[in-house]
């Protein structure tokens, strides 16, 4: 092992009530349970050894959550500051594990309850996981990052090259029938969300189903019966963001018919929703992807999910409902979208209603296309997956290196 690394890991945790506790099992933890704790993948890549210390130390605190809650505890960043000015913390790093939805109001109020604290010491670090945030910091020392989706990615890119391998012996074995592709489209939707309702919608009453390989609402199969009504769904508060009231459901994206039978649906193979899973066997059947965002209006900043890393780990063109200017963000990564399939500008349209609308004409426009001429189309254009999967390794180690230069302070 090289050099050793004092840490001293803090949760946040406001389910508890010491809130802030010292996690000493740290490198006991995996990654996909914790979140955050990736410290045993980067003791391997760069050769050093993290340590449990609460003095000479990187005080690492961590929270889920909106970040206007830490502002309730003044009086323990003011004793980190003191901390740090007595050499007890080399540095302290203050990171945000979930995106939230903080408004640009809430992210000045946070800037000024660190900077009254720490006022512009490099020492300190507010990190967001959220990759490009529309607002920049102008006091705090502050910046972005991946969270955990860069060790995920790593682990899915892993997957996917032991699938290709096993799918190349597969194909020239007399024993195993080839994956043929058979579907258009793959869509994995998990939570409740009216964009996914609205999907379901679209499938139903266009008579898509026997074209689509999707799964929605999976964690309902161990809660709900397979059957039940939007009302069940705005009563346990799934839907709330769009209760207008008791009663009533306010659409965001158009109109809802509240009479289909919205229920859970599996994939054809995979039936799992960990944040390993990839679905492998259910895409490679399928022509393309529409991927639907969660945070398709977040003020906050353009969120690049687990979803979209995903999509171009699969070597299969997707469409994407997400915030306006995700393909023009990805593009500025290198990587290469689909215009040469499907017409794009959906990703410019700033109203969120029409752009789902454009998302969907032109999900529609693939599902009409016969079969075999779409086939061939994509096939055409084979390079472009590749380079996306190669563009993604090396996006994926690039931001796994911003996260260990976070914890270096050698």
């Amino acid at each position: 092992m090289g050099i050793d690394i004092n840490i001293y890991p803090v949760d946040f945790d406001e389910g508890v009530r010491e809130r802030f506790v010292s996690v000493k099992n740290f490198k006991e933890t995996d990654w996909v349970l914790g979140n955050i704790y990736w410290y045993n993948f980067l003791e391997k890549i760069y050769n050093v050894n993290f340590i449990y210390s609460e003095s000479n130390t990187i005080l690492f605190l961590t929270y889920n959550g909106l970040a206007e809650s830490l502002t309730q505890y003044e009086n323990w960043f003011v004793l980190a500051k003191n901390k740090l000015d007595d050499g007890i913390y080399k540095k302290v790093i203050v990171y945000q594990n979930e995106v939230n939805w903080d408004t640009f109001h809430k992210i000045l109020e946070i800037e000024d309850f660190f900077y009254k604290i720490f006022g512009d010491d490099k020492r300190f670090i507010f990190v967001r996981n959220i990759f490009k945030s529309r607002f920049n910091f102008t006091k705090i020392n502050s910046t972005y990052t991946f969270g955990c989706f860069p060790f995920q990615i790593f682990h899915n890119i892993s997957e996917k090259t032991k699938f290709d391998e096993s799918l190349a012996l597969r194909n020239t074995s007399k024993i195993f029938k080839p994956f043929q592709k058979i579907y258009y489209l793959f869509s994995a939707n998990c939570n409740v969300k009216e964009e996914r309702l609205h999907l379901y919608q679209f499938l139903e009453k266009g008579g898509y189903w026997d074209k689509a390989n999707t799964s929605f609402f999976l964690p309902l199969y161990n809660r709900n019966t397979k059957k039940f009504n939007l009302q069940d769904f705005l009563n346990e508060k799934f839907l709330y963001s769009n209760t207008g009231g008791k009663d009533r459901f306010h659409s965001h994206l158009g109109k809802l018919d509240l009479d289909i039978n919205y229920h859970p649906k599996k994939m054809k193979y995979d039936n799992f929703s960990q944040v390993k899973n990839l679905a492998l066997e259910d895409n490679i059947e399928c022509l393309f992807q529409l991927i639907l965002e969660t945070r398709y209006n977040s003020p906050c900043g353009i969120v690049l999910s687990e979803k979209i890393f995903k999509g171009l780990i699969y070597k299969t063109p997707f469409i994407i409902y997400a915030q306006n200017g995700v393909l023009k963000l990805l593009k500025e990564l290198g990587f290469q979208t689909f215009d040469w399939l499907v017409d794009e500008s959906y990703d410019k349209e700033l109203d969120d209603k029409r752009r789902f609308e454009m998302v969907l004409g032109e999900t529609k426009k693939l599902l009409d296309t016969p079969f075999d001429e779409l086939k061939d189309k994509i096939e055409e254009h084979f390079e472009v997956f590749e380079h996306n999967f190669k563009k993604i390794q090396e996006f994926c180690f690039s931001e796994i290196d911003k996260i260990y230069k976070l914890l270096d302070v050698q």
